[in-house]
């Protein structure tokens, strides 16, 4: 199992742009990400298969998931 150990960002649009666009983003899940920090209430980004985000991401989604209350 691999864990993202940092925020991973596509780049921050300019002023004006359109916010980046996710494959899929699961919203307001509990994030642990395995470095015994305690967990955190946060939005993950996927794009490409990968995880591009992990806080608030408001960009949209093709797919948008709750996962409220689920550990992520």
């Amino acid at each position: 199992m691999r864990f993202a150990r940092r925020r991973v960002d596509a780049g921050e649009p300019d002023a004006g742009t359109v916010a980046a666009v996710f494959d899929l983003v699961l919203r307001n899940g509990l994030v642990v990400d395995g470095t015994g920090a305690a967990g955190r209430r946060a939005d993950v980004g996927v794009r490409g298969g990968r995880i591009t985000a992990v806080g608030d991401c408001d960009g949209t989604a093709a797919r948008s998931v709750d996962v409220d209350g689920l550990v992520v």
